[in-house]
């Protein structure tokens, strides 16, 4: 679900476990490099760079499924 909802929103990840990489999401920081980790299984992301954080599903307005 959560790598459906980033490639939907035109994110490339890198990866395949539980986390995978992006970009950061953080339009302060220009990120040249995957350097924010995203839990496939929750949607909580974390760049190890500049510190943002959050959630997938609230980050792009989305409701998230019952089951989380």
């Amino acid at each position: 679900m959560i790598k459906k909802v980033l490639t939907d929103n035109g994110i490339y990840m890198k990866g395949t476990g539980v986390e995978v990489k992006i970009k950061c999401l953080n339009p302060e920081h220009s990120d040249s490099h995957p350097s924010m980790g995203v839990n496939t299984n929750s949607g909580v992301f974390h760049c190890l760079s500049c510190g943002y954080k959050g959630n997938i599903f609230s980050y792009f307005g989305l409701t998230p499924p019952a089951n989380l």
